[in-house]
């Protein structure tokens, strides 16, 4: 995961070999989330082009293992063909889930746009309170000064309002949407969600904070799931 300006710079090295080359602000992705909300502005505001020097010490080579059932039985499989399927079928889940997800998020753009309206000021800067100590005791604690930490977090205050302006937006309607077309999440489904987050942890991929307390992660992620089915059913009674 280096950047793309040294990626070209040890293109064509040797073992032993050492260049040196100004380093690059990295191009924005393009599925960064906070940048299709537009509450992204910068990746890295602070960067400040730097000489670096490069040695390349060792090149690796993967030898690929043999597409057989020796290979397949290492992944739980009987055979290639067995294995070759699984594989198939997992990658065009994922397509569809990835497909799926943008369809929320166009959805979710278009409710937004569809019905404005402010929210409590009050409500909103409740939780960028939070936010802002939480950011300030970080800073505080990697040795920033007092000056940046101001700078910095006057930022991030403007991004975090705009994030949960538009989360509680979102929260009041597919609440209204859920409660008006008789929506509901299961027991059983909030517990199947609270296992996928405890093993999305591990993964270093989960979406809500486990750390706290059971009965407010489990009601959050009702919520969550609530709006997810609301959103749902609104794509499809649109695709209809």
């Amino acid at each position: 995961k280096i950047g793309e300006w040294m990626r070209k710079l040890i293109i064509g090295m040797k073992p032993g070999e050492t260049a040196e080359a100004m380093s690059e602000k990295e191009a924005h992705d393009e599925d960064c989330k906070a940048c299709e909300d537009g509450v992204q502005h910068d990746h890295n505001p602070d960067f400040v082009p730097t000489l670096c020097r490069v040695t390349l010490h060792t090149i690796r080579h993967a030898t690929p293992h043999a597409l057989d059932d020796a290979l397949a039985k290492k992944y739980g499989t009987n055979s290639f063909q067995e294995l070759t399927e699984r594989v198939k079928a997992s990658l065009e889940n994922r397509a569809a889930e990835e497909q799926k997800d943008q369809e929320r998020h166009l959805m979710e753009v278009a409710l937004l746009n569809q019905y404005p309206f402010d929210m409590p000021s009050s409500l909103v800067q409740g939780e960028v309170k939070a936010v802002r100590k939480m950011i300030m005791d970080n800073l505080r604690a990697e040795g920033t000064n007092e000056s940046d930490i101001q700078a910095k977090t006057k930022q991030i205050e403007i991004e975090a309002a705009q994030k949960y302006d538009r989360d509680f937006r979102l929260y009041f309607l597919t609440q209204k949407y859920a409660r008006d077309n008789n929506i509901t999440v299961g027991e059983d489904e909030t517990m199947m969600e609270v296992m996928r987050q405890m093993w999305l942890k591990k993964m270093g991929q989960n979406t809500i904070d486990t750390s706290m307390d059971p009965k407010e992660m489990q009601s959050q992620i009702q919520l969550q799931l609530l709006a997810v089915k609301a959103i749902d059913q609104m794509i499809e009674k649109s695709a209809k």
